[in-house]
């Protein structure tokens, strides 16, 4: 896991308001990074390791996303107008690099959506985006707030999933995770039911090749955990072996897994009925 150094002074100019407030960090390579940073009073940065923690998974589902790393800002580089703490950044930030040419989903009318479904070409990614976001309960994707960027090239749109700082619910995964609601996810929404053909999972076959095909990702990710935890920063005060316990007792499960895929099929059955 790369660490970055920031080599510029950061600027109040690039905050994203929202509810985060990211922003871009220039750093060693000439590359900008949006950067998620810890919480003045956090004393474990909790919400760092859950992006950083997706981030890692959604490579393991072989999702397109932006390249990753800490980032180390140096005091010299904190401005005393930038509005954000400077003890902030007393520990590692998680940092995505920026994609140039991007476009927030959000932006994009339901016009232009009907107009582009041919131009996406990995729908199939977003069908695999609703089940990943079921299986890790993200309750910050859905049909009032996409949190995709895409990216066109002449071959058409490729989708990249950006900010799973609400995982677990919002939660610190001390209790077990509650499956999404309906409205709670991307299946109940516009982007789904133009862009997506329904008749996807309408067919058994279809159904359990895909089935076979996302649990082979989620054991993948449960493989992978040990080697996932221990590029975890020190600073950030995760107890990595409770987090691991509790990951494995509450998520990287069999049992986890067939109710995750049971509610995902009740919603696409839900879907079909308010279309």
């Amino acid at each position: 896991m790369k660490y970055l150094h920031s080599i510029q002074p950061l600027d109040k100019n690039t905050i994203v308001e929202s509810q985060d407030r990211p922003l871009i960090i220039s750093c060693e390579g000439l590359k900008d990074y949006y950067a998620k940073y810890n919480r003045p009073n956090n004393s474990v940065a909790f919400r760092l390791f859950k992006e950083y923690l997706a981030a890692c998974f959604l490579k393991l589902w072989e999702f397109k996303q932006p390249n990753y790393c800490f980032i180390n800002v140096r005091k010299e580089d904190l401005p005393t107008d930038l509005t954000i703490p400077k003890k902030c950044f007393s520990v590692p930030s998680f940092g995505i690099e920026k994609i140039e040419e991007s476009i927030d989903l959000n932006k994009i009318t339901e016009e232009l959506l009907v107009k582009s479904k041919r131009k996406f070409k990995t729908k199939e990614d977003l069908l695999k985006l609703a089940f990943f976001d079921i299986w890790l309960s993200n309750e910050d994707r859905h049909s009032g707030n996409f949190n995709i960027l895409c990216k066109y090239d002449e071959k058409g749109y490729d989708i990249y999933p950006i900010d799973h700082a609400a995982i677990f619910n919002h939660g610190i995964l001390n209790a077990p995770i509650d499956l999404l609601t309906f409205d709670e996810t991307l299946i109940n929404s516009n982007l789904f039911s133009k862009l997506l053909i329904i008749n996807m999972l309408k067919v058994k076959r279809d159904r359990e090749g895909i089935r076979k095909k996302y649990y082979l990702y989620a054991e993948n990710c449960k493989k992978n955990i040990n080697n996932i935890l221990k590029y975890v920063p020190p600073e950030w005060k995760i107890d990595i072996l409770d987090v691991e316990e509790k990951l494995i007792k509450y998520i990287l499960n069999d049992t986890w897994f067939d109710n995750c895929w049971n509610q995902y099929l009740l919603y696409f059955e839900l879907l079909k009925k308010v279309i």
